[in-house]
């Protein structure tokens, strides 16, 4: 191979065996010494799929610290006065500044990881990823920057101090209530964040929705936290309650004392009777999240179901037909990956229960800004579209697939919105890489300009996946009818390998150019 410099950076770039420019991997002559590329995070990546995981199991068990921190206020029954746990305080401070370590440690996550490009907002033939980190650092600091951040700050701890520096005095009392608000005030954003964050996980993450036992786990833990929550601050509130019976009692006046554990009335204090009344929302709340969560698990357990039984049954099939391991490891995968992108729902039979004019308009919905965003549909007409709309049909392959072989029959063309190929022939020049908005089976597209011959053409190429590909699929038959309504040549200009062969004969002609001048000033110079 050759090497040739780049015109645009000064870096370089290597010339294949099939006489493609390809960058090489160290590109780092791209960018001045000053701004070295700032390495980002894949968000489909293994690390930010593990470290989400591990970050929300982590939010939630913090989430179960700060409220212990209302327990460190306790009364000497001995003395009859206030007093502090110190080796509360002291276990809580450190386990909520390891804490607040992740907090911090996921914001720089934050600001390092690429936002997935929303697919209704995605434009085909670009990257599904902002990778800026400029771009990035703006669209963090314009949405959840303010609330992570706000969720790391050491404020127990602050509070915790500030109770140890005024333990005696006549506002000791009002020092140690402090903290009260110190915990609300810090504990709605920490719940703001974690409930975000564990939508985003459940999103992103097939672990929740596969693991049935993960699922209903996390459930149970969120309903003993709000018991938790609930317990911490009905001790606070019964510490302040006997703190203000002295107080009353002083005066020589009655009161009425709760405690945990009795059925007494709620007193005459207007904190005391609206934390009652919070009591029983919550309580009504709980129960509507627990009727809902029990009829989602109870769906998603039927998919599940039917998911697992097609898996035994596709496992039977393929020892029943001895397929090699190789060609069993691309089922399993293939089943996986289409239970990760539609979660066991299947739109064909959903659309085949409901009538003709529904099914179309749905079809259109679903299609049409898909179409639109392909450069060689987004060119056709808008009634040819709403034909097409109803003829394309939806395909997802897995790495490493072959979706056609060289010699094979050509059976359909494939249209990307997602994913890359390669294609091309054995010791041919002109391989090269298919990414999203090109399209395949350019073969199907001139045996469909003139279809004389009743058999299909061949395949003059190997179409493989190199990455999971997402796409549209056009059978002959609905391929007639788009060829009969739409010129070649549009199809030839946004093919990748009619492209390729214009570049090529025209490199070729303008060399012979080159090479014809050349001949004809050497008898000059001579």
């Amino acid at each position: 191979s050759s090497l040739s410099p780049c015109i645009f950076c000064g870096g370089k770039k290597e010339r294949g065996r099939y006489g493609e420019e390809e960058e090489k991997l160290d590109m780092s002559n791209c960018v001045p010494d000053t701004r070295r590329s700032i390495m980002l995070f894949d968000p489909e990546g293994p690390f930010i799929q593990q470290w989400n995981k591990a970050f929300l199991i982590c939010s939630v068990v913090a989430l179960s610290l700060d409220p212990l921190f209302l327990y460190i206020p306790i009364v000497d029954g001995t003395q009859n006065c206030l007093d502090v746990d110190h080796n509360l305080a002291n276990v809580l401070c450190v386990l909520r500044s390891f804490a607040d370590i992740l907090y911090v440690f996921h914001i720089f996550i934050n600001f390092r990881t690429m936002i997935l490009v929303p697919a209704s907002s995605r434009v085909i033939g670009r990257s599904k990823y902002i990778d800026k980190p400029q771009r990035v650092a703006k669209r963090y600091l314009m949405s959840y920057f303010i609330i992570d951040v706000l969720a790391a700050l050491p404020l127990p701890q602050f509070g915790v101090l500030i109770i140890r520096l005024n333990m005696v005095g006549p506002n000791s009392f009002t020092k140690e209530t402090l903290i009260k608000y110190i915990i609300f005030y810090q504990y709605v954003p920490r719940v703001i964040q974690a409930s975000l964050f564990y939508r985003k996980v459940t999103k992103d993450s097939v672990f929740f929705i596969e693991k049935a036992w993960a699922g209903a786990a996390f459930n149970f833990f969120l309903y003993v936290l709000a018991s938790h929550v609930i317990g911490a601050l009905w001790y606070f509130f019964a510490i302040e309650s006997e703190l203000r019976c002295w107080h009353i009692a002083c005066k020589r006046q009655t009161c009425n004392s709760n405690s945990l554990g009795q059925g007494l009335k709620a007193s005459t204090f207007h904190a005391e009777i609206l934390f009652a009344d919070f009591i029983g929302a919550i309580g009504l709340v709980l129960l509507a999240l627990l009727i809902g969560n029990m009829q989602a698990c109870s769906n998603l357990s039927l998919r599940m179901e039917e998911m697992k039984e097609k898996r035994l049954e596709a496992e039977d099939l393929m020892s029943h037909f001895s397929l090699p391991k190789p060609l069993r490891e691309q089922v399993r995968r293939h089943n996986e990956y289409k239970w990760e992108k539609t979660r066991g729902f299947e739109l064909d039979p959903f659309l085949n229960d409901l009538p003709t004019n529904l099914r179309t308009e749905i079809r259109r919905h679903l299609c049409l800004p898909s179409l639109k965003r392909v450069p060689l549909f987004n060119a056709m007409d808008e009634h040819l579209l709403y034909a097409m709309c109803d003829r394309l049909k939806a395909v997802i392959y897995t790495e490493g697939s072959y979706l056609l072989r060289e010699g094979d029959p050509a059976h359909e063309m494939l249209f990307i919105t997602h994913g890359r190929l390669v294609c091309g022939r054995n010791g041919f020049f002109n391989e090269g890489i298919l990414t999203a908005g090109d399209f395949c089976g350019k073969e199907l597209l001139t045996w469909a300009r003139d279809p004389k011959s009743q058999q299909r053409p061949f395949s003059t190429r190997t179409v493989k996946a190199l990455t999971d590909v997402q796409g549209f699929t056009l059978v002959v038959d609905d391929l007639l009818f788009i060829t009969s309504q739409f010129g070649q040549h549009d199809f030839r200009y946004y093919s990748k390998q009619w492209r390729t062969w214009a570049a090529c004969f025209i490199q070729a002609a303008w060399w012979k150019h080159c090479k014809r001048n050349a001949q004809e000033r050497a008898p000059h110079l001579n």
